[in-house]
């Protein structure tokens, strides 16, 4: 194998981006191309010596790429503009260049000799949306695609889900980025591109000295002010979404996600929205981790193989959606997401149970909001008991046989609350024989928002609201003897942002206006 190490690659704009490019002993051969963020070498590329930000558990770009390499794949790695090698400026994501720089990338691939002109992308969360971003540009020599873990609704998906600030991952995400777009150490550059490197970081390092000496911050973060600030949902967040452009990819996708993820509902509403031939699979385990992407690598490698090399593997013929299914700890195959189901409801009553119908009288349970004391997250997935000391807590008799739920819960409240807004904070469990809860997902809304994302408007104390909150997609076979629970509180910190308005809210059970739970049941499936 071949290694060109830091490889400066010209874009229409004259920006140039850095790429390491991994040459099989066969060429010309086809070629797999990955662009990222967070440097395209990590181990060779040093920065400041940061902490450990929330991509420290994340596989090098190399082994996760090994895979095709070791297959006799030509594979192309590279910095996105304005990060690690890359000239240029950062600005989330790349949504103003990003799109054209894939496209150029592209194209400057399939005008090199040892590219046969069948060129797939392939990335994992940011990467898998820069993926999108290039193929939404329907570039003529791309030939298939696979996206892993990622935003669909930048919105929704990513920054405010239920229309509140998802405030530990956000922040922790862009200090993150620091090392990504500081100048980074030049000693262990390789090749004909030296200088050219050696000058991008010395510009960044002038730039950065020069808003230090005027009392500035030397890192340009206006790209994080500009999406804090923007906390309802319109053209803004329509344009960094990649399922705007949904119908313009033209090529096979496989889309990929695991259940704990941050951008799971992302990966399924992908999946759903193409219209071209596409596969998804959904398996346990974290974002970006070797338990969540290493699984993968095989169903990868078939999905290149069947569509840039003519590989007749069978590849397209298979259930187009795998699902690991939580409890019953196996995949199982469906031939659509979400698979065919029964809406199975469960009345909330003022004991803490969820029951089959609704409670004969009307009664209500008190919700109280103390942002200096806010619930304190777990790491997810982990016992849910010592988070529901400080909610409310429903759950449901045992089982009476094993219930497969596949979907989207719905959680619908019917309350007042004495403040002009309330953040509700949800959390859907599955409850064992032996009293542990097993975090399976949540949900959340900001009340303001309860008639709309994009106008929000302020609630008016002591009237009773419909509140309709979605709870994140799961795929769990509840076993006979387990339970159902849903957990009710205002906070979950640092999760979420903490409401600074303190409240009273009063939850109705039973009657006209009766808090219900609705699960997706599947019967009929091999479990």
């Amino acid at each position: 194998m071949e290694v060109r190490r830091d490889w400066m690659i010209p874009m229409r704009d004259g920006v140039h981006v850095a790429a390491d490019i991994y040459l099989p002993e066969a060429t010309p051969a086809a070629v797999i191309l990955n662009r990222t963020p967070y440097l395209k070498d990590p181990l060779r590329q040093r920065g400041a010596p940061l902490p450990p930000g929330p991509f420290a558990n994340m596989p090098p770009i190399e082994e996760r790429m090994s895979v095709f390499i070791d297959a006799g794949f030509a594979v192309v790695v590279s910095d996105t503009r304005g990060t690690g090698h890359s000239e240029g400026e950062y600005d989330y994501y790349n949504f103003e260049q990003g799109p054209v720089d894939g496209v150029d990338m592209i194209n400057w691939i399939e005008s090199e000799p040892w590219c046969d002109g069948n060129i797939g992308m392939m990335g994992t969360s940011a990467g898998a949306v820069l993926a999108y971003c290039a193929a939404n540009e329907e570039p003529v020599h791309l030939k298939a695609m696979v996206a892993n873990m990622h935003p669909s609704d930048a919105y929704l998906d990513q920054w405010f889900v239920g229309g509140i600030f998802r405030y530990q991952n956000r922040i922790g995400w862009c200090t993150g980025m620091l090392e990504r777009i500081l100048p980074l150490s030049t000693a262990n550059v390789e090749g004909p591109f030296k200088e050219r490197i050696r000058d991008v970081h010395q510009q960044r390092f002038d730039r950065y000295y020069r808003e230090l000496q005027l009392g500035k911050s030397p890192v340009n973060m206006d790209w994080f002010r500009r999406l804090f600030d923007e906390k309802d949902d319109g053209p803004f967040w329509e344009g960094i979404s990649v399922r705007a452009k949904h119908d313009r990819v033209n090529v096979p996708v496989l889309n990929q996600g695991v259940w704990y993820d941050h951008f799971g509902r992302g990966t399924l509403d992908s999946h759903n929205a193409l219209t071209v031939p596409r596969r998804l699979m959904m398996s346990p385990g974290m974002h970006g981790t070797r338990a969540g992407d290493g699984g993968f690598r095989k169903d990868q490698l078939r999905f290149f193989q069947h569509y840039l090399r003519d590989v007749d593997n069978g590849v397209m013929t298979e259930a187009p959606v795998r699902l690991y299914h939580l409890g019953h700890e196996d995949w199982v195959d469906h031939p659509t997401w979400p698979p065919a189901s029964d809406q199975q409801q469960w009345y909330l009553t003022s004991h803490g149970n969820l029951q089959p119908s609704s409670p004969s009288t009307t009664d209500t349970m008190t919700l109280r909001h103390d942002p200096s004391s806010p619930n304190r997250s777990i790491s997810r997935p982990q016992d849910l008991r010592r988070f529901e000391e400080g909610a409310l807590v429903f759950t449901s008799p045992p089982m009476g046989e094993d219930t497969l739920v596949i979907g989207s819960p719905v959680l619908t409240l019917y309350a007042e609350t004495d403040a002009e807004d309330v953040d509700w904070c949800i959390q859907f469990a599955d409850v064992f024989p032996n009293g542990r809860s097993r975090l399976l997902n949540y949900g959340a809304l900001k009340g303001s928002h309860v008639f709309s994302h994009e106008n929000p408007s302020p609630l008016e104390p002591g009237q009773t609201y419909q509140f309709d909150i979605e709870i994140w997609p799961i795929a769990n076979l509840f076993k006979q003897g387990h339970c159902l629970r849903v957990v009710i509180c205002h906070s979950d910190f640092p999760f979420f942002e903490v409401n600074p308005i303190p409240s009273t809210s009063h939850l109705r059970t039973g009657g006209q206006a009766a808090s219900r739970l609705r699960v997706p049941v599947v019967t009929g499936t091999d479990v």
